[in-house]
């Protein structure tokens, strides 16, 4: 009786009643890491194709340019080294498509790009397989819990396609810093199109997604003799 009570309460659920919401992981996921200007480009000539899908569904804008309202994309927000960059990157993939961009407002449409750095705590748990990878010298690397039933030709094989499948990966641990980017169109103070992405970037990264400091004037001031100080 014993014995059956155990596997009766081994197989119930947790408690019927708790004081807050059990806590529970998302279905496994990916999200691409930032660690070049090339990836700016691609990130920003694929939400320059989701604006240009979507404002042309809505019949606002189909290509080429002459049958277009006009577009001002506004400088990123805030001022950063990845907004710099990828403001320029963005407006090149729009003109490409042939919208019709404008370099000054106002506009029929306006385009706003915001982001946003986010900072979690450290040391975030990562985990890619079963098997895992040690170096135990320079250019030479273990590969542990490898079933036991594996012969070493076997093994040898795994550990190659196990290291093939880990260059989707990003290498490290998971970054500690993520970075929000919002494309939002607007015509009249409605929406016509709006879409937000999250990506990782590199912690050591992190001074290009954070405010540059604010630009101030300089003053200058000219002598007698037209010479400026």
């Amino acid at each position: 009786m014993l014995g059956a009570a155990l596997t009766a309460l081994a197989g119930c659920a947790p408690f019927p009643h708790t004081e807050t919401p059990l806590a529970t992981n998302f279905p496994t996921s990916k999200q691409p890491k930032l660690q070049a200007v090339h990836h700016w480009d691609v990130i920003a000539g694929d939400l320059a194709k989701t604006l240009a899908d979507t404002l042309a569904k809505g019949s606002v804008c189909v290509a080429p340019a002459g049958g277009c309202p006009s577009l001002f994309v506004e400088p990123t927000q805030p001022r950063t080294a990845f907004g710099q960059a990828f403001h320029n990157q963005f407006v090149s993939h729009l003109v490409q498509r042939g919208l019709n961009v404008v370099t000054s407002g106002p506009a029929d449409i306006t385009v706003s790009l915001d982001t946003q750095a986010v900072r979690f705590s450290p040391d975030r748990k990562q985990h890619m397989g079963v098997m895992r990878f040690t170096q135990i010298a320079v250019g030479l690397w273990a590969l542990y819990d490898i079933p036991s039933h594996v012969d070493v030709v076997a093994g040898a094989v795994m550990a190659d396609v196990y290291e093939w499948n880990l260059a989707e990966f990003a290498k490290g641990p998971t970054p500690q810093v993520e970075l929000v980017v919002t494309v939002s169109a607007t015509r009249g103070g409605q929406f016509l199109a709006r879409k937000t992405n999250a990506y990782y970037i590199a912690d050591t990264d992190a001074a290009l997604y954070t405010p540059l400091p604010p630009l101030h004037p300089i003053r200058v001031v000219g002598d007698a003799g037209g010479t400026a100080k």
